[in-house]
């Protein structure tokens, strides 16, 4: 559980430096990460349009209500600069309690967890480089930062921000019936004004949505035929597995903690159950200055020291329980709410 004194970052690694983050009015934006990905695929047309699902209007209007009322749900982000491969990041929500985790991929991969409740908007940056670890195994470090700019934009307005600006100005063009990743799915176009910092721009767009109403894929750009963003969504509701796994009580020394996955290899519901059972066992069956249990149904599971968590507070997890020990890669982190 490798740490960094907050505040204190550039005296342990020299001419680090950790890269802002945040969410643009109209789509994701990440800075300085670069990933390969494979283009999004081609859908397969049906000729008949799907009449349940109203107007491309009351279809936009709908998603726009959900980003406002659902419990959770999973952004993905690829972006085309025209230049190189396309850049990719990741936007996870959950709503218990509101908590943002922004990931991003490339090298150094980084998370950044937004806390929008934990007094002053408290943001945590995460990187999996191991040379901001000291040298030690490749997993998470973490420093508490505060206003760093474009981390205004993490919250649900942002989020909704290409459909805000779709049912503002859209004028749809066209409907089918489609497959899109073997889901049924209506395929909408058309063109719209997009908001940006720089201002106003006009777009064409390909919108698929479920038939449940919920968006499945958001493509836009100047050219209709040359998407710049491509935005890909679920776990609406409830429906998410990995990264946010929500709460936990009775962690020592800080009571309640958020559950945060490092890794997609990482199941919330396995993590609840191993960290919830190692919550629960008696002190007398840990070990160590770090209370460590070496197999909670297959987890490795450890906390904080009493120095770092009450002293120093130099880093923002209270402990943690790991699927690949001595790696500590895939774990998930008891990230503390105070």
């Amino acid at each position: 559980m490798g740490r960094i004194p907050a505040g204190k970052l550039a005296a342990v690694v020299a001419a680090a430096v950790l890269g802002t983050t945040g969410i643009g009015v109209g789509g994701l934006y990440t800075a300085g990460t670069v990933a390969g990905g494979s283009s999004a695929p081609a859908p397969s047309p049906s000729p008949s349009p799907s009449p349940e699902l109203g107007s491309a209007e009351e279809v936009v209007d709908g998603i726009v209500t959900l980003f406002e009322e659902t419990d959770s749900y999973r952004v993905e982000q690829e972006t085309d600069g025209g230049g190189g491969e396309p850049r990719r990041s990741e936007l996870v929500f959950r709503a218990d309690p509101d908590a943002f985790l922004l990931i991003e991929e490339g090298e150094p991969g980084t998370q950044t967890l937004w806390l929008p409740d934990s007094g002053a908007g408290k943001r945590r940056s995460v990187h999996s480089d191991p040379a901001l670890n000291r040298g030690q195994a490749d997993h998470y470090v973490r420093a508490q930062v505060e206003g760093v700019p474009g981390m205004e934009r993490l919250d649900r307005e942002a989020a909704a921000a290409p459909f805000t600006d779709l049912a503002g100005s859209m004028e749809a063009d066209g409907r089918a019936d489609e497959e899109v990743d073997g889901r049924e799915a209506t395929r909408f176009t058309g063109t719209f004004t997009r908001s940006t910092p720089e201002g106003e721009a006009e777009n064409g767009f390909s919108l698929w949505v479920g038939r449940d109403g919920r968006p499945i894929r958001l493509e836009y750009g100047p050219d209709p035929q040359a998407p710049a963003f491509t935005l890909d969504y679920s776990g609406f509701d409830g429906e998410l597995d990995t990264w946010l796994c929500g709460t936990v009580g009775g962690v020592p020394r800080v009571g309640e903690a958020m559950l945060v996955g490092t890794a997609q290899e990482v199941s919330c519901a396995s993590a609840r159950e191993a960290a919830e059972t190692y919550l629960g066992m008696p002190e007398e069956q840990k070990t160590g200055t770090g209370f460590v249990v070496e197999d909670v149904d297959g987890w490795y599971c450890g906390l904080a020291t009493a120095a770092t968590v009450e002293v120093l507070r130099d880093s923002e997890d209270a402990g943690s329980c790991a699927l690949d020990y001595p790696d500590l890669v895939q774990r998930a982190d008891f990230i503390r709410l105070d």
